[in-house]
């Protein structure tokens, strides 16, 4: 008996601390307008929207509706003191899928990778409000709760015109099954 009820607070203590990833997604409906046009416009969007879109993409199906790349941006922290170890990158995945009528994007995965050589990454950037990381310390928690807070503020405010990118492409006709050239 005492066994089972040390396994039941250890598995709600893993449920209390449970994250979910920072994710952001939207289903944006497209009345009248069928899966492979939707698809069209998708590949349109990540041929315009990536300077190499065949290095980013890194799954790619119409018959499944879906297209998936890695992509990422530069992370400059907007705080000054100790910031040089965190500077660096925060990469993401972000998908398209499509249906008839329909469609919907996923931008998610965010990972920190700093670029200096000593620095340790703040890794998977998850819903939490304070930084998660196992080697917190009293002397340094301010501080990864501030870089923490930063990283997703900046990661919140990248994704914005991205998902409206995204939207404004899905709106434009794609010219593949255009034969009036």
């Amino acid at each position: 008996m005492r066994n089972i009820i040390l396994l039941f607070l250890l598995f709600v203590g893993f449920a209390v601390n449970a994250q979910s990833k920072l994710n952001y997604s939207e289903v944006i409906p497209v009345d009248g307008v069928d899966k492979s046009e939707l698809y069209n416009r998708a590949i349109n969007w990540f041929t315009n929207s990536f300077r190499s879109p065949n290095n980013v993409i890194q799954y790619n199906d119409k018959d499944a509706g879906q297209i998936t790349a890695k992509a990422l941006f530069e992370y400059n922290p907007t705080f000054f003191v100790g910031s040089g170890p965190v500077k660096g990158y925060i990469r993401y995945t972000v998908s398209i899928y499509v249906k008839d009528g329909r469609y919907k994007y996923e931008i998610t995965d965010f990972t920190h990778d700093p670029t200096a050589s000593n620095a340790k990454s703040v890794g998977v950037i998850t819903d939490a409000v304070d930084y998660p990381g196992v080697e917190k310390r009293k002397a340094n928690q301010q501080w990864m709760d501030n870089t923490w807070k930063d990283i997703k503020e900046q990661a919140g405010t990248y994704i914005v015109p991205i998902s409206e990118s995204i939207k404004t492409g899905m709106q434009k006709v794609s010219e593949v099954n255009n034969d009036d050239w």
